[in-house]
């Protein structure tokens, strides 16, 4: 009697399972679903920021009240330099593509040395002063490790843009520094090859206006190239007592190194170079160029011919 009363529960227990509908899992839920595209563990992630910048699976931009502004997104050629103040209080990332240039700063005073030190490794040391302000802004600008996370992020997605320089305009690239290649157009310059460069600042006039010059001379073999742009303003730190933080006394790590570097930033009075071998760029990445150039093993330093009197400047009235 009980081993029929223990079949009837068994096949009933089986025409329940029976009736009862299949729930589906939720993966199989979003592969079968009406309209879907991808299972569970296709789905992008949510979009990544830092600070003002916003990271998604394709790009990097940076949010404004005037709208996005792309720095990567994986197409075409892109350079991305750190310009860092002697002083390592602020640093200045540089992304260049085709037709654009934009600038992200970070402020890096009062951040951990170690910190510091990993962020700017590699990059350019320029005098303090020398930046712009705007990037800095504090709706603009970034911290100590919101900067590294930038680093990291685009030497994830572009690593061969890392210390690449540059500078392409809507008529071609005007300037391209990776590895030991140097181009400008047509142009070629090996920087394992022999090669005299020539740091030069040139004051010029024309049409009743003027203004003073930079530019970095190449010469190799019978190529001969003359980056020039508009000489920055060089000034001091601004005052600490304007600012909102303390500024704290800078002991280099190598002071020897620092002063070599803040070398290649002055420019010795010239002659204006000849018009046929100049090549405008960003006055910003005259000073990568010229650390590319000095670390060259083969490179020599010249000096650029001055052979005219200064222009006599006269008095305001």
């Amino acid at each position: 009697m009980v081993a029929v009363s223990l079949l009837l529960v068994g096949v009933f227990l089986a025409c329940v399972r029976a009736m009862t509908p299949r729930r589906s899992s939720t993966r199989d839920t979003l592969a079968t679903a009406p309209g879907s595209e991808a299972p569970a563990d296709r789905v992008a992630a949510p979009a990544r920021r830092i600070g003002p910048l916003v990271c998604d699976r394709e790009r990097i931009v940076r949010r404004g009240p005037q709208g996005d502004t792309l720095l990567v997104d994986g197409t075409g050629p892109l350079g991305v330099v750190r310009l860092v103040e002697r002083s390592r209080h602020r640093m200045l990332f540089v992304f260049s593509r085709a037709g654009a240039v934009t600038h992200v700063g970070a402020l890096l005073a009062g951040s951990k040395t170690a910190l510091v030190d990993e962020v700017t490794k590699g990059a350019t040391v320029v005098p303090d002063g020398l930046l712009p302000d705007a990037p800095f802004a504090a709706e603009r600008g970034l911290g100590a490790v919101e900067a590294m996370a930038l680093l990291l992020e685009v030497r994830s997605r572009a690593p061969a843009a890392i210390d690449r320089i540059l500078c392409a305009t809507t008529e071609g690239v005007a300037l391209t520094v990776s590895g030991s290649k140097l181009t400008s157009h047509d142009r070629v310059v090996d920087l394992d090859a022999p090669l005299v460069w020539r740091p030069l600042a040139f004051h010029e006039t024309g049409g009743g206006v003027g203004g003073v010059f930079q530019g970095t001379w190449i010469d190799q073999g019978d190529t001969r190239i003359v980056f020039v742009s508009p000489l920055p303003a060089l000034s001091v730190w601004r005052d600490p007592h304007a600012e909102s933080r303390t500024l704290e006394a800078l002991f280099s790590r190598d002071p020897a190194g620092d002063a070599r570097a803040l070398e290649l930033a002055m420019s010795p009075a010239a002659d204006p170079p000849p018009t046929e071998a100049r090549v405008p760029v960003d006055a910003l990445l005259m000073f990568p160029l010229r650390a590319a150039l000095a670390r060259s093993a083969l490179a020599t330093r010249g000096r650029a011919p001055w052979n005219r009197k200064p222009t006599a400047l006269r008095p305001a009235r």
